[in-house]
């Protein structure tokens, strides 16, 4: 009633003006006249008018007028059954908070949507593992970020050495809480673009003995309470590296794509579905934005193929992941858009996939083939024939064997190889200047140190081009130097950057040793990605950060980090 009254007050004044304007055409006698002052303000309206529904039903308590540039706050009420999930506006997700503050700038339809159920703890589970470390002797409890899309509130997982069944809840006696924590960001519309595998909370657990005991399980919460899956028993002598018990291991990816169909209030039937004209839905804010376009994955035998993101942007770099069945190796990976055209694909260092989204949506087909059968390469008695300095019941054999087998370290002398002697700058950069397939670098030398006929100046100055290292601040690069700890956990941590691993955005781990203090700052992020990948572990409890890392350690460690690497 109120939009009908102002808008017959606008149509009385227009047909004032129009009089008034025209009765002094008629009257006009070349005299000055008096013009007649208008309020234009009521013929050109500041105000915009914002409509809201609540679950589907108009709110004429929310619906109301703002002036233009004003800010409404809008409260979604409590609806009997449901819980508040999110906030649409012209067909696309605005916002996830309650109260929402809207900035009004155009006539806007609003709708509260609500979940008519809560998540369950089964979902939770997606976004939960529970693993063995790649060194066999933690348990890695992990929990990924949880969207707030349906009433999430948060997400994790309980363990307990003690406690289990009713009691194993979050703060039981002895049982222990990792928490996600929700999106709170009310402009992510997709959760993939916050969680990704870095963007997690972990607890690593070393357990006397193997054989002792965990009681854990996943939890998610939302505004009507807690709901805990089942309980399962954990122990490390059980546990495969890479394979989770609850929910799934490091390779978030394909839970992110099973949730986000549940997760995503972008593909619920409130308002408009955004259609862009290939039939492939559009994500896009108040007023409009970016369409992106779907991937679809031709069904294929033999292998798993993921892509990510799932929607993209036109322009936008997408990666495809293959994994071959065991026995398998990837034969070919194709893409196709809209037409049946063949889109560029490029095959990445850690054995992804990229290309660029094209306007519409792609294909994206894998084969696999059968692996031929392989060398069996060095083995260990063949290592301790090559140096005979190496400990027949050393825990480093088989690190050493990787290393030497795959040119990336080699003996000191004929028949030595000084498994406890020092590994220098020089020898780190040189290894993954091998491991990288000694590419060509650019001429000149960027330390003063270092001359161009040095044996390793092709690896420094490849890895100074590539922010790998940057020496001492003062021209030196200091290639004799024994490397220390968290010197090569830096050098590592910069040269998985520039294969798109590390943290993203905001990151918190912490470094359970005693002496974490005592890690640089500079080489705190760098110390505890490492850790938390399982590539360093510590040396009697303690991380060591300024000791020297010996030939061994090193082997150890880069023979892990490449395991990282390479999943």
């Amino acid at each position: 009633m109120k939009r009908i009254l102002k808008y017959l007050a606008l149509f009385a004044v227009l047909t004032a003006l129009f009089a008034a304007l025209s009765g002094s055409a008629l009257a006009d006698t070349g005299d000055p006249q008096e013009a007649e002052l208008i309020d234009l303000d009521l013929v050109f309206s500041t105000e915009t008018d914002l409509t809201v529904y609540v679950d589907g039903e108009w709110s004429g308590a929310l619906s109301g007028s703002y002036v233009c540039g004003e800010t409404a706050q809008i409260t979604a009420p409590s609806v009997s059954g449901k819980v508040f999930s999110h906030w649409e506006a012209n067909g696309s997700v605005v916002s996830y908070a309650n109260p929402l503050n809207l900035t009004m700038n155009a006539h806007t339809t609003l709708h509260a949507v609500y979940a008519d159920s809560a998540p369950t703890a089964e979902a939770a589970a997606g976004f939960t593992s529970v693993t063995r470390t790649t060194d066999g002797k933690s348990i890695s409890f992990q929990a990924i970020a949880a969207p707030n899309g349906g009433g999430v509130t948060g997400a994790g997982i309980v363990y307990s050495t003690t406690a289990t069944g009713d009691s194993l809840v979050i703060g039981g006696t002895g049982v222990t809480n990792v928490a996600a924590e929700k999106i709170t960001d009310s402009t992510q519309t997709m959760p993939e673009s916050v969680l990704d595998r870095n963007n997690c909370w972990m607890l690593q657990v070393t357990p006397a003995d193997a054989n002792t005991v965990y009681h854990a399980r996943a939890y998610m919460t939302n505004g009507a309470g807690t709901a805990y899956g089942d309980v399962k028993d954990v122990k490390l002598s059980e546990l495969e590296s890479g394979v989770s018990l609850i929910g799934k291991p490091d390779g978030i990816d394909d839970v992110l794509d099973d949730l986000r169909e549940t997760f995503d209030p972008g593909s619920g039937d409130s308002g408009d579905s955004g259609d862009n004209g290939d039939n492939t839905p559009g994500y896009s804010g108040v007023g409009g934005g970016t369409t992106t376009y779907t991937a679809t994955v031709a069904e294929t035998k033999n292998g798993k193929v993921t892509v990510n993101p799932k929607a993209a942007a036109e322009g936008a770099k997408v990666t495809v992941t293959v994994t071959p069945d065991s026995g398998y190796e990837v034969d070919t990976v194709t893409v196709k858009d809209a037409d049946g055209k063949d889109v560029a694909v490029t095959k990445n260092a850690d054995g992804t996939y990229t290309y660029t989204q094209p306007k519409g949506k792609a294909t994206v087909t894998a084969t696999f083939k059968e692996k031929k059968e392989k060398d069996e390469g060095l083995t260990v008695e063949e290592l301790l024939k090559m140096f005979t300095d190496l400990d027949p019941n050393g825990w480093y054999l088989d690190d050493v064997r990787y290393c030497v087998e795959n040119g990336m370290m080699n003996g000191v002398a004929d028949d030595k190889f000084a498994p406890n002697g020092t590994t220098t700058r020089a020898m780190i950069v040189t290894i993954l200047y091998r491991l990288e397939g000694e590419p060509v670098i650019r001429s000149g030398m960027p330390f003063d140190d270092v001359k161009e006929s040095d044996w390793y100046a092709k690896a420094v100055s490849w890895a100074e081009s590539q922010g790998i290292v940057t020496g001492y601040g003062d021209g030196r690069f200091g290639p004799n130097d024994p490397i220390t700890r968290e010197q090569l956990a830096a050098i590592l941590y910069r040269y998985a950057q520039t294969k798109g691993q590390g943290f993203q955005g905001l990151w918190s781990f912490k470094l359970d040793f005693p002496d974490a203090g005592d890690v640089s700052d500079w080489a705190t992020e760098a110390m505890s990605w490492m850790v938390m990948q399982g590539v360093i572990n510590g040396m009697d409890g303690k991380l060591n950060p300024q000791g020297d890392a010996t030939r061994v350690q090193v082997a150890a460690m880069v023979h892990r980090f490449c395991a990282k690497l390479a999943k």
